[in-house]
């Protein structure tokens, strides 16, 4: 990890530590070890690259602006295998959660 590690929390770390210990690439784990990303947040994105969802799919919900609830409507989404466009559909950073999750249930009932 190049971090400077007095940048993050304990939990933070753990999460880093975690990703490491689950044999995460140097990249990967750079994509969630910022410190602008909560604990919560670092484990949606660090739990998605461990069941190895594409990077560019995690890149849709890797970013500070959604809450780690909003993340985690997001990685059910890819983890259903809605399409790109279903996922941006819900990936929206103005939604509340509850928002996120009506469309969410919405699309499924669809499919």
């Amino acid at each position: 990890m190049g971090q400077d590690q007095t940048l993050f929390s304990d939990s933070q770390l753990v999460q880093i530590k975690l990703g490491e210990k689950h044999g995460l690439t140097a990249e990967e784990i750079e994509l969630f070890a910022q410190p602008h990303f909560d604990e919560e947040q670092m484990e949606r994105i660090r739990w998605g690259l461990e069941q190895g969802f594409p990077i560019k799919q995690i890149k849709l919900y890797a970013n500070p602006s959604f809450e780690a609830d909003q993340m985690k409507i997001i990685l059910w989404a890819i983890e259903s295998k809605f399409s790109e466009i279903e996922i941006s559909s819900i990936a929206n950073a103005d939604l509340e959660a509850d928002e996120m999750f009506v469309i969410y249930e919405e699309i499924s009932r669809k499919r």
